[in-house]
């Protein structure tokens, strides 16, 4: 696997940068999937990443290299500015989201949790993400927070719990 050398902003309310959420929806069953169209779809994606300007980039021929350092800069720019914004939403059939899962987080076990996941749990969601620190690694969270606001703040939280550990352990 080739590394990337992409220059990454390092402002933000939070080092955690989501970039996709996945779902159950049982809003959409009954639809094809948006990416097959031959099984049903019964999952959702939502892209905190602009996937149509990716896709815009793409077709003008850009280098995918120039491309993911574009859209890197604006979640960014985004998320520090505390705006969650989903740029685009897929339905899924359960086939294609592994797919998508195990390209997104580079593991193919993430996409097992994730369906053992939601039989136990139809309200937990998947987020993928990457942490400023190490910008190359996906990070796979699970959640059952209700929005990402919600997410975000449960992320927080457990800093400082991890940091006031931190803290603690030294004064000892």
């Amino acid at each position: 696997m080739i590394e990337k050398t992409l220059s990454r902003p390092t402002t933000t309310p939070h080092n955690f940068i989501v970039l996709q959420q996945y779902k159950p929806d049982k809003s959409v069953t009954g639809h094809a999937c948006q990416l097959c169209s031959k099984h049903v779809a019964c999952h959702t994606i939502a892209f905190y990443d602009d996937l149509r300007a990716s896709m815009k980039y793409a077709i003008l021929k850009v280098p995918q290299a120039e491309i993911e350092e574009f859209l890197w800069k604006k979640v960014v720019r985004e998320q520090s500015r505390n705006e969650y914004k989903i740029h685009a939403t897929l339905h899924a059939c359960p086939s294609c989201l592994d797919k998508i899962i195990q390209e997104a987080s580079g593991e193919g076990i993430v996409s097992l949790h994730y369906f053992a996941a939601v039989v136990a749990n139809p309200e937990i969601s998947l987020i993928i993400g990457r942490y400023l620190s190490d910008p190359y690694r996906p990070v796979a969270v699970f959640t059952t927070a209700r929005t990402i606001h919600e997410f975000i703040s449960e992320l927080k939280e457990q800093d400082q719990v991890s940091q006031q550990r931190k803290r603690n352990s030294t004064d000892h």
